[in-house]
């Protein structure tokens, strides 16, 4: 989730749970793109958009979003 106050912008390199790096971009308050990478394989489940995802994120194999 987003403060209100920021409409449009990206952020790169957070570190979420299991390691795994995160960079985003929003416009209009939405999500335009995300990027995953994880270091080791891992299963995540991600939700964005009102939707679910179950992903299972390889080294090396970013997965990007929407």
């Amino acid at each position: 989730a987003l403060p209100e106050e920021w409409h449009t912008g990206k952020v790169s390199g957070l570190c979420a749970k299991n390691g795994i790096q995160v960079e985003m971009e929003w416009k209009n308050g939405r999500l335009q793109k995300a990027v995953l990478q994880a270091k080791v394989p891992v299963s995540v489940n991600v939700c964005y958009q009102g939707t679910r995802k179950n992903l299972h994120l390889l080294p090396q194999e970013p997965e990007i979003l929407p």
